[in-house]
């Protein structure tokens, strides 16, 4: 079983072998050498979780003591990472701020964990706010 997702088209004929799977929960601790490493916060196991099954973008919106993502494993070996909608990041820093003809101050910022942000309203540091893991919007204040 590889990590790759390939689009097939079945028949109502096709056979399908059951594959057990795992899930468990864990918060992400950090990144090292294209690894992932996430903590059970119940058991304190430690996964090694390849850097690829998370899109690089969404990787920038993980902070340490984070909430739960969940992994799913194939015989012990993680196969999918599933998190939340949302997830609630630190503002960093304000890299700019404007002001539109409604009034309106949007600005970009940059969470603790490098992702810039879109939000459609002025925001300073150490502000929380809820980015979505899909698309890496401002989804709102936290």
């Amino acid at each position: 079983l590889s990590e790759n997702v390939v689009a097939l088209k079945h028949t109502p004929k096709d056979f399908f072998e059951v594959v057990e799977t795992n899930d468990v929960s864990a918060q992400f601790l950090y990144e090292a050498d294209d690894t992932l490493q996430l903590l059970n916060p119940k058991t304190f196991e430690e996964y090694s979780v390849p850097a690829k099954l998370i899109d690089a973008q969404a990787r920038l919106l993980l902070e340490a003591g984070g909430p739960l993502l969940k992994i799913r494993l194939y015989q012990e070996r993680p196969v999918l990472v599933i998190a939340p909608r949302t997830l609630k990041c630190t503002v960093a820093r304000v890299l700019e701020q404007r002001v539109c003809d409604d009034g309106k101050r949007p600005c970009v910022v940059q969470t603790t964990g490098g992702a810039r942000v879109n939000s459609p309203m002025p925001l300073e540091e150490g502000n929380q706010i809820l980015v979505s893991w899909e698309d890496m919007s401002y989804a709102g204040k936290a």
